[in-house]
């Protein structure tokens, strides 16, 4: 390799490709791919190009480099670190636009990274002649004054970059969470708990399932707040499913409410004191905080970079993240088999194995839906085996709850309450028998 072939800028080293090994790449591709919004853009590129043409005549020729610059500005917000946001132009070293000459790629990589420029002069890294600078400056002047005419352009979407998904999942989650939670809300309706808690559960199962995505200050600062308000939602929820599962087989075993007042009205006050609970939390101003500092948070990159200032690349593409995580949640599951085929079965172990199919469901739908029968057959197969071990788990808490309040229900309650009691704690024990039969048969034939 001639020593022309090589550069040494910012201490880094760039080597160059023969022209045969270039891989070339159009800006909508780059902007799908790293994360530029171009149905917001294009309105504000067409600007910036017409503003380099009429007030640089001489240099019109280079217009459309100022147009794709308006449409690539911050295309590294998902990429680098803050830090590191003036390499944004090696971006185009990386991924040449094939619309450009070697010459023009050099001006907006320039470009690029002088627009991430906030104090001080920008000191060029690839151009010497003076000529070369002063278009450079010219395309930035151009994206700037477009931008204050227009407003700033949105970064926050991708069709193939798996932290801009992140990003705009958290930013959905944290909008429906403020929805649900408004002044209206009724937190005695047991709906209204079970959307809150699955929006706060969806927003924490992103932290729990991409944690080695996301940044480590991201996941210390709320990842113990998410649990705090599921926690909190979840002794509501269990209440809300402990007195449908009662009143299931109340109505199975041809028994009535009346029939268990004590253990009923246990059931009632716990369930009173946690809306209390609820409602005083959700209303309070540390909760509307909580969910002003999640959004703001939000409004940064919350993945780390795809691309580390030393070097090391990490996988972002959607197919690519996607298969690694399914067989990540697959590998997990599988494990389970070791533990599901001798006399018994520990029902801690199947509540833990719905909890990897829970896993395995959020990715599922983090992803959408994947096309073709087959696929789409193995998203429902999850969601089953979720949702029966979640069935089979209510009626275990139910069973050792009524065991848990059976020495004070017996302090007051007549002989006939407490054999109701037992006959609903055998019930629910023969419902758990009936869903494990029916899961394993599936289980076994997977």
């Amino acid at each position: 390799m001639q020593k022309r072939d090589r550069i040494l800028l910012y201490r880094r080293d760039y080597l160059k490709n023969r022209k045969s090994d270039v891989r070339f790449t159009g800006i909508k591709k780059m902007c799908s791919l790293f994360g530029s919004n171009t149905a917001d853009r294009k309105r504000g590129a067409c600007l910036a190009e017409e503003l380099f043409r009429q007030k640089n005549p001489s240099f019109d020729k280079f217009s459309k480099i100022a147009k794709a610059a308006y449409m690539l500005k911050d295309v590294g917000a998902f990429v680098f670190d803050e830090k590191s946001r003036v390499l944004e132009g090696d971006m185009i070293l990386t991924h040449p636009i094939a619309e450009l000459t070697g010459r023009e790629q050099l001006y907006l990589a320039e470009a690029l990274s002088a627009l991430r420029i906030t104090k001080g002069k920008y000191k060029y890294r690839f151009l010497e002649d003076e000529r070369d600078r002063a278009v450079v400056t010219c395309i930035v002047k151009a994206v700037q004054d477009a931008e204050r005419r227009t407003g700033k352009a949105s970064n926050r979407t991708a069709a193939d970059n798996v932290p801009c998904h992140i990003q705009a999942f958290i930013r959905k989650a944290i909008h429906e969470l403020k929805e649900l939670t408004g002044p209206e809300t009724d937190y005695g309706d047991p709906e209204v708990i079970h959307d809150i808690r699955v929006a706060f559960r969806r927003l924490y199962s992103v932290m729990d399932v991409f944690a080695e995505m996301i940044r480590p200050e991201w996941i210390q600062r709320f990842g113990v707040l998410l649990k705090r308000e599921i926690s909190l939602l979840g002794k509501l929820r269990d209440l809300d499913v402990r007195q449908e599962k009662i009143t299931y087989l109340l109505k199975k075993n041809g028994r009535v409410p009346e029939e268990i007042p004590v253990y009923r009205k246990m059931l009632e006050v716990s369930r009173a004191e946690a809306i209390e609970r609820v409602e005083e939390h959700c209303r309070s101003e540390e909760f509307r905080d909580f969910l002003e500092s999640l959004e703001r948070s939000a409004e940064e990159p919350v993945c780390l970079p795809i691309l580390v200032r030393t070097g090391q690349a990490r996988p972002f593409r959607t197919e690519e993240v996607r298969q690694r995580y399914l067989s990540k949640c697959r590998e997990e599951i599988g494990a389970y088999r070791e533990w599901l085929g001798g006399m018994y079965v520990p029902e801690p172990v199947l509540h833990r194995l719905r909890l990897s199919f829970k896993r395995l469901r959020y990715v599922q739908e983090f992803f959408g839906k994947f096309p073709g029968s087959g696929r789409e057959k193995t998203v429902s197969d999850g969601r089953w085996f979720q949702e029966t071990l979640g069935e089979l788990h209510d009626y275990a808490v139910l069973r050792n709850d009524i065991a848990a309040k059976m020495p004070k229900v017996r302090k007051v309650a007549d002989r006939r309450e407490l054999t109701v009691l037992k006959q609903l704690r055998t019930s629910a024990g023969e419902e758990m028998d009936q869903l494990y039969r029916r899961f394993i048969k599936r289980w076994n034939h997977r």
